[in-house]
């Protein structure tokens, strides 16, 4: 996220509708603009409240556990900002309540937000083929994970989890968990083929 006036473009995104667009924002002056509404308990549109969710997704990675440095790009960092993430769109409406504003996309940011889109929408698709639910357990786990274990251990950690809660009559799937984890940034038809066995190992 960059506090300039710059205008940004961010291609292959969702709107508030789900439907595929493209975002062209100034993420300095929006953010400035939902800190302001909030303060003055006006509508939040869609885009600056996730602004307010990249706000939170940022300040928590200050308390992460590193053991040493996580490199850019890197299969780490993946794992890395896919648990961030996931965990930021549940709870961010906490800090939007305590800024003195509403969160009233918060179904939608789940869904369609604009961080790490692909990695979380692909991970839901993976819990929802494993028969675990998106409810507060699993948001518990993964709030421990996140708080409480070294990030260089969460692909270990979200295998474990998942593992643990997967639904015992689920059929098995196509490609290993660990498999589907590694490419979980790819774009959501193709994970989509992964997940469904259409397709061999990349």
């Amino acid at each position: 996220m960059y506090l300039n006036d710059a205008e940004c473009v961010w291609e292959d995104t969702w709107n508030e509708h789900g439907e595929k667009t493209t975002l062209q924002w100034r993420p300095g002056a929006d953010l400035f603009r939902a800190l302001k509404k909030t303060r003055n308990r006006s509508p939040l549109t869609f885009t600056e409240e996730n602004l307010l969710a990249d706000l939170q997704h940022e300040a928590q990675h200050t308390w992460e556990k590193r053991s040493k440095p996580v490199a850019d790009h890197s299969e780490e960092s993946v794992y890395l900002e896919l648990v961030n993430e996931w965990r930021t769109r549940r709870i961010y409406p906490a800090l939007v309540k305590r800024l003195g504003g509403k969160a009233v996309w918060a179904e939608e940011i789940k869904k369609y937000g604009h961080g790490y889109s692909h990695e979380v929408a692909n991970f839901d698709a993976l819990l929802k083929r494993m028969g675990i639910a998106d409810d507060a357990k699993l948001l518990d786990k993964m709030n421990e994970m996140h708080l409480n274990e070294d990030v260089h251990s969460f692909k270990d950690g979200l295998i474990r989890l998942l593992t643990q809660m997967k639904d015992k009559n689920m059929q098995p799937l196509p490609t290993p968990l660990s498999e589907l984890l590694k490419n979980i940034g790819k774009k959501p038809e193709e994970f989509r083929e992964l997940l469904d066995g259409k397709r061999g190992k990349p």
